[in-house]
């Protein structure tokens, strides 16, 4: 149970990550293909041309996914604090295993649901061929297909 807590919890903020758009410079995705050590700003701007006018308009959903986004990974990181903390006592059935438990369950559901929201917010603002491109990213990094 535990591993599936810790692998379901590092899906989610991977998740939340290759969605990102306002990376730090130098913040980098864990890529294995062509893309390595480029983050998804860099990547839209390289391989999307988004051009100024829906960068204007993505804009204010940028800013607020990127805060809905480090608030929801905070609350994910203090859940898990949490249960690592509750799984020291060794009791599974105690109250403090299982609202720890339901902490990162409830932060992991509602990062995978702003991150599928984001992604169709994106999709939106771009032409059918930028969201092409942007579906095939995508779905590589949630596969791990690099055959670009």
């Amino acid at each position: 149970m535990g591993v599936v807590v810790i692998l379901s919890s590092t899906a989610a903020y991977l998740a939340g990550r290759f969605v990102t758009w306002k990376h730090e410079r130098g913040e980098a995705l864990n890529r294995q293909d062509d893309y390595k050590g480029m983050d998804l700003h860099t990547w839209m701007h390289e391989q999307l041309e988004i051009n100024e006018d829906q960068w204007s308009r993505l804009g204010p959903y940028e800013e607020k996914f990127e805060d809905d986004r480090k608030r929801l990974l905070k609350e994910l990181s203090a859940g898990g604090e949490a249960l690592a903390k509750a799984l020291g006592q060794g009791d599974r059935e105690a109250s403090d295993f299982k609202q720890a438990l339901e902490r990162v369950n409830q932060a992991q559901a509602e990062l995978q649901e702003l991150t599928l929201d984001h992604f169709f917010v994106m999709k939106e603002h771009l032409d059918p061929a930028q969201a092409a491109r942007l579906i095939e990213w995508t779905h590589d990094s949630i596969t791990h297909h690099h055959d670009h």
